[in-house]
This record gives C-alpha cells, structure tokens and sequence, in this order.
C-alpha cells in the first residue's frame, strides 16, 4: 500500500495523462494563430456540449471509465433522485445531457464517428446504421470511404496542386545614372517638338526573365504516388521548358524509392533514389542520374545519424563521371567532366527552427555554408545563410516570411554575391501557389545596396502591418466575434440557467461530500473559479516563507489566518452576480448595475469570472480531484462560458493535509490534484 498522500488513487485508471500543474505550455503561434485559435475555440464553445466534457473524461477514456462516470453523474441528476417536481424538472433535462453523452461514447462505432467528425458526424445520415451484420470494423470503414468522397473535391483543390510564378525586374538602371532607361524617351519627345517633362525622368526596371512551373500529385495505391510537373522559363528572348514526372513507392516501413523522369528541349534524363533507415537514428540514400549513355551515371550518397534529440550529422559523397572499363573513359577525361566531391554536415533542430554547416571538399571546388532558420514570433519566421567558397566566391542571404491570414503568406529576401550582385525577393504564398518577384539592385556586391535593401522593405513592412493589416485582422475578428455573440445570446443565457439549476441540484450531496473529506483531513475545495480571473493572493509556486512574507510575516499563524479568511471570504472580490451561494441559495444581483449605486454597478460589470466551488467538489472522489482536457470547461455539468471570446482560465484553491494549494490552468488543460507541485503554505 503507497503511505503517500498525494498518490493518485483514480478509479478505472492507473494515470491520467495530460494532468497539469500551474506551469503552461509555451505556444509558438503567432498573434494571429491565437486570436483565430481562440475564436475557433470561442465557436465550439457555442456550438454542440463537448461530450467527454460532460462526462468529464479524456478522449481515450476506457469503457470502464465511461461507466463509472455515468453512475456517478446519475446518483445526483437521475429525476428518482429527487422528490419535489420542480427538481425533478430539473434533474430530468440535465440527465438527458448525461444520457446523450454516455449513449454515444459507450457504443464504439457512434463513438469513432463522433471522435472523427464531432457532432456533425452524428446528425449526418451516412448509410451505416441499415448495416446491422456488419461488425464495428465494416462500420468504421464505410463511413470513412463515404466522408472522403464528400471532401475529395476540396482536398484536390487545397493540397494536390502547386504552382509557382517568378518574374524577374532588372532594376540596375534605377540606381545607375549610365544604364538609365526613362519612362519615355527624351530624344523622341524632343524630335517631335516637345520639351523633356517629368516622365523623361523616371526610370522603371526592365523585365529579365520569366519562370512558371506548376505540378499536382495523385495516389496511384495506398503506398504509391504519382507526380506530375511542367516548368517554362524564358530570359533574353530565348525560352525553354521541361517537363518531369516522379513516381515515389513505399516499399516497407524503412524504406522508399523514387524514379524521376524528365524531358526537355535539350536531352531527356532520368534519376533514381533508394532511402533507408537501418534504425530510428541511422539512414542512408543513394542517388543516380543518367543523361546520357556515354557512361555510368554519377552517383550520390548520404549517411546520417542523430547524435541526440537535438543535432543529426551527415556524410555526403558524390561520384562525379567516372568510367567502367572502356565504359565513360572519354568523358571521364574530357574537360566538361564533373569532379567528385565529398562533405561533412551537422544539424540542430529545436522547436522553433534549425541550424546548419556543412563543408564541402572536391577536386574542382571547395566550400563552407551556414544557415539558419528560426521562428521568431509574431508570425514571423527568418533564415540567413552565408557560403563562402572557390568557385562562388562569397554569398549571403537573409529572409522572412509573415502569416497574414490562416492561409497566406507574404515573404522577402535579400541576396548578395560576388557572382550576381544583389538581388531583391518579394514572395506571397497561399496553399501550394507561390508568386515570386525578384529584383536585382546591383550586378556587383555592393554591401551599401544590401544594407538599404534589408532595412527599406523591413522598415515598410513594419509600418504596413501594423498601420494596416493588424487592424484589418482585429476588425475582421471582432466582426466575427460580435456575430458570434448576437448568434448565441439566447443559447448563452439558457446554459447559464442551466449551470444554476445543476448547481442547486448538487449542493445538498456537495455538502455531504465535503463533510466527510474534512473529517479525514482530505481534498476541500476552498474556492474554484472559472473565466478571466482576478489577480491570485498566493504568488505561482511560492512556499511558506514565500507566502509568509507576502502576508506581511506570522509564519505559519498568519498562513493559517489567511486561508480562513480565503476560505470564509472567496478571492476576495466581489460574488458575481450570476452564481449560486454554496448553501444552494441562487444570489441574483443582476439588478446591482441598474440600482443608483455606481460602484458597485461598475463593479458588477467588469466581472468575466463565475464562482465553480461546488461543481469542482463534485468532482472530488476519495480525496482526489481530476478534470480532464483538450476541451473548454463551460461543457463540465455546473459550468458556462461567463465571457465569450476572451481567453478563460480556472483556478482551484484546496485544502489538503493541513496544507493550502492552489492551481492555475488554461480553459483547455486537465488538472490533477493533488499534487505537491500545487502547495503555497502550511496551515
């Protein structure tokens, strides 16, 4: 038998995964990744009552779970349980909710339905139910075949085709007195007569090439795919196109092939690659590409291996022409041959980028590169890169992209070389379509041109986004979040009532409970509530001689003194006035606001927060507490959504032990309680 108190004790399961202390996860997601996160997540509040919610469990809960969460819920909300006919009214329209919600999860093929399509799923007819000899794997199966034709034609639309489109600007002339080219010509406006005017000074930037390269892909089987891709690029009037198909098959689970087959106006070719994986750390790949038949197609390698969780290192080989015999020995001696080349490479990944070095060592030519790719916030992620070597010399490059709605992208890019000069890239991307306009400044590397390259656009998009954009997003959201609102203002205020009326239900049964966890010195809930919260009396993890100087010295007394008061007093703010007394008496204090007291209207106002205690108790069994995630808290039986649209979180205080804890965790994170993680004093 485990002597520790704060050992879990759940009943139909050893642990609960997904429990959180205060700490939070730290999200990478940009501003507007979680202003649309949480609308999103604001709408599903609004929408059908989570299921697992209800019931209190998590998505992988067990049949056994299930039950045990049935039973319990049903000794207090079953109509028999209760005797005057209103709270048999009561009691029956809350059972209803239970009983949905144990009717879906308890049977397995409505239950994978719902854990696929969510409530949409079960008010859909999918021609599954008339199967009645089919087993649960034949169910399974033909509803999933018949919702993947219902979304076929917009899955090809959003991730089966890309295409790209660059047009290169020659923009020398723009910054070179020598190469001008005016908007019209001063000559021919002076032979007819005229004047040079303001036109005959401006300089625009010449058209240097054009590239379109556009490609879709297929599912040939299960473990093969067919891509299909044509590009057409013209410079200097003279143009040319390819067009190349690849053909990818999974042989097993560590290993694939690939074949690539291209034509073009200048010789057809052909490649083939075999990747494997001897282990979870070790890979290797082989390349070979033919061109032509006057000798053995060169050849690639590359050995990797993880070092540890963070950094892979890798050797490359590449062949170069060789000959077999009398097999490639003219082209292996020819001038236009290609040397063999080998190189050495290391990679550190993190959540929120890489970085990269690779030294490359031939007989032709030699180099070191450096980059790096980072998420930086803000929807913001960047790359720079640097190479140096003997046959290109020096080259540098710096780029970012921005996310400006959940499906664009808008990019830019510096490049300076001392082969190419300097170069400008404007990019915007929405799903697999690409548009890319490149500029070149400068046809030497001129470091001055680069500085102004990089620090103009930066500037501009600063300015842009914010005096722009970021208001467009906000008004867009607040549109939709006002909506929202108007939509469901009715359906807010009936779960509100309803959360009341469960309340009042359970607080008899509450107060039992809670008798016999303070005979035991167990799990009391102090106070729990839910919503945007006021500021905490006790500091995030703070310990006795921490929480002892916060309340101004006392030691253990004054620790004591003050849970008391918290326990007596609430938070320390005032009830809001939508919640029920935790005798069972419902406060209603809504017309404090229109009373001629503005104080206290005004402070009845900015209450976003509702007091949770008992249905939080409820919760509570042989001194353990646990409400599960990955779902909005306002679907737990006793709670509602206070403030819509706003980031919520719930915050328990509990006595246990003869010790205070208390813990923060957002809307959608499972608490686990308790846990010595939670502890803020001795009492």
């Amino acid at each position: 038998m485990n002597d520790d108190p704060y050992a879990p004790a759940w009943s139909g399961s050893a642990s609960r995964p997904g429990a959180s202390s205060s700490d939070s996860y730290e999200d990478e997601d940009n501003e507007f990744d979680e202003q649309t996160a949480q609308l999103e997540h604001e709408e599903r509040v609004a929408g059908p009552p989570d299921l697992y919610a209800v019931l209190n469990l998590d998505r992988d809960a067990s049949d056994e779970d299930i039950r045990n969460a049935y039973r319990r819920l049903s000794m207090t909300f079953h109509p028999d349980k209760h005797h005057s006919p209103e709270d048999k009214d009561r009691a029956q329209h809350q059972f209803q909710a239970i009983k949905k919600a144990y009717d879906v999860l308890s049977n397995p093929n409505r239950r994978h339905i719902y854990n696929t399509y969510g409530a949409e799923g079960l008010r859909t007819n999918w021609d599954v139910s008339s199967q009645r000899q089919q087993t649960a794997q034949q169910v399974r199966e033909e509803f999933e075949r018949q919702q993947r034709q219902r979304l076929e034609t917009e899955a090809e639309r959003l991730v089966k085709s890309k295409g790209e489109i660059h047009i290169g600007l020659d923009a020398v002339g723009c910054f070179d007195g020598g190469r001008r080219r005016p908007f019209r010509r001063a000559a021919k406006s002076v032979a007819a007569g005229g004047k040079p005017g303001l036109l005959d000074a401006v300089t625009l930037p010449e058209i240097s090439h054009a590239f379109v390269k556009h490609s879709w892909e297929t599912k040939l089987l299960d473990t093969t795919d067919l891509t299909i891709q044509g590009s057409v690029m013209a410079k200097n009037g003279v143009g040319a196109g390819t067009v190349a198909a690849t053909l990818r098959h999974v042989l097993d689970s560590t290993t694939w092939a690939e074949t690539t087959v291209q034509a073009s106006m200048k010789a057809p070719s052909a490649s083939f690659k075999l990747v494997k994986n001897f282990t979870n750390d070790v890979f290797t790949s082989v390349q070979a590409t033919i061109s032509n038949f006057n000798g053995p197609p060169p050849l690639a390698f590359v050995v990797g291996r993880k070092l540890d969780s963070k950094y892979t290192g890798f050797l490359t080989f590449q062949s170069g022409d060789y000959a077999i015999g009398p097999w490639g020995a003219e082209s292996a001696g020819g001038g236009m041959r290609s040397a063999s080349s080998c190189g050495l490479g290391l990679v550190r990944r993190s959540i929120r980028g890489q970085w990269s070095c690779e030294l490359s060592m031939g007989q032709s030519a030699s180099s070191l590169n450096v980059g790096i790719f980072r998420s930086i916030g803000w929807g913001i992620r960047a790359k720079a890169a640097c190479a140096i070597g003997t046959a290109i010399g020096l080259s540098t490059s710096i780029s970012a992209d921005k996310k400006i709605s959940k499906l664009d992208r808008v990019g830019m890019s510096v490049e300076a070389a001392s082969h190419g000069g300097v170069n400008f890239k404007l990019r915007f991307m929405r799903l697999g379509q690409k548009f890319v306009l490149p500029i070149q400044l400068a046809p030497q590397l001129d470091l001055k041109m680069a500085a102004l390259a990089v620090i103009i656009p930066l500037c501009s998009a600063v300015i842009l986004d914010r005096a722009i954009l970021e208001p467009n997003r906000r008004s867009r959201l607040s549109a939709r979040l006002t909506k929202l609102r108007q939509d469901n203002a009715s359906l807010l205020e009936q779960r509100k009532q309803e959360a009341i009326s469960a309340i009042q239900l359970m607080a008899q049964q509450v107060a039992r409970k809670r008798e016999v966890e303070e005979s035991k010195d167990g799990l009391i809930i102090v106070e729990a509530i839910y919503g945007v919260l006021p500021v905490s009396k006790f500091p995030r993890s703070s310990h006795v001689k921490k929480f002892s100087s916060f309340m101004g010295g006392g030691g253990a007394a004054a620790a004591a003194a003050a849970a008391s008061a918290l326990e007596r007093e609430g938070s320390g703010v005032a009830t809001p006035p939508h919640m029920v007394g935790r005798d069972g008496s419902y406060d209603d204090l809504s017309g404090v606001a229109a009373s001629g007291d503005d104080d206290h209207g005004a402070a009845a106002a900015e209450v976003k927060w509702i007091d949770v205690t008992i249905p939080v108790q409820s919760l509570v069994f042989n001194s353990q507490l646990y409400i599960s995630g990955n779902h909005s808290k306002a679907h737990i039986v006793g709670f509602y959504d206070p403030c819509i649209g706003e980031p919520k979180k719930l915050r328990v205080t509990y006595k246990f032990q003869g010790k205070l804890h208390q813990v923060e965790v957002d809307d959608s994170n499972a608490i686990a309680a308790p846990l010595r993680a939670h502890t803020v004093s001795d009492i």
